[in-house]
């Protein structure tokens, strides 16, 4: 099992997502 990466990947894809929304909503 390998959760923990899919954890780390979860987490960088939601941040990812939150930074484009304060980009663009700029």
């Amino acid at each position: 099992m390998k959760a923990g990466r899919w954890v780390l990947r979860n987490i960088i894809l939601t941040a990812l997502k939150q930074w484009q929304e304060m980009v663009f909503s700029t």
